[in-house]
């Protein structure tokens, strides 16, 4: 039994060596990946801040840029709006001048007009009055005519005018 003891004290001694070995392996192991992942930790650590440097300046700019475009942007929308406030002020003034001056023009066209039919009504008095005077004198003395050369006749003996005749009856 002691052989069997010796052997299993001498496996289980080799067993320790090895187990020892295999932990001393992994050990160094465990510390090439360590000192690989600190590597690349830097690496990227490095190139994380590069680029969050780069782009916490393209922000920045893109920040003023747009602060600028806006303050543009405000400013051009309050000079469209007082562009605005002053066509409608010209266009509400011009529109009431307008329509004052076609007031006035109504005005003075129906003035005209009156004016016009009166001086027509006063023409056609002045005329028409005198015209009809002369018509009945012309009248008058065609009558006289006609009753004259019927009398020159009727003078003629042995013919009685039929005007004579007419007086008398």
């Amino acid at each position: 039994m002691e052989t069997w003891l010796i052997v299993f004290v001498g496996l289980t001694a080799a067993a320790v060596v090895l187990q020892a070995v295999v932990l001393v392996a992994i050990y160094l192991q465990l510390r090439r990946t360590d000192v690989g992942i600190k590597e690349f930790r830097e690496r990227y650590t490095e190139r994380v801040d590069s680029l969050v440097s780069r782009a916490d300046d393209v922000l920045k700019t893109v920040q003023t840029n747009c602060q600028v475009i806006f303050t543009d942007l405000a400013a051009i929308t309050q000079s469209a709006r007082e562009q605005t406030q002053k066509f409608d002020r010209l266009v509400d003034e011009f529109t009431d001048r307008v329509r004052f001056e076609i007031i006035r023009l109504d005005e003075l066209i129906a003035r005209a007009l009156r004016a016009l039919e009166e001086a027509g009504s006063s023409l056609s008095r002045s005329l028409t009055g005198p015209v009809r005077e002369a018509a009945a004198v012309i009248q008058g003395v065609k009558t006289a005519l006609e009753y004259l050369a019927q009398r020159r006749r009727a003078a003629k003996p042995g013919e009685r005018s039929s005007t004579e005749e007419q007086m008398f009856i």
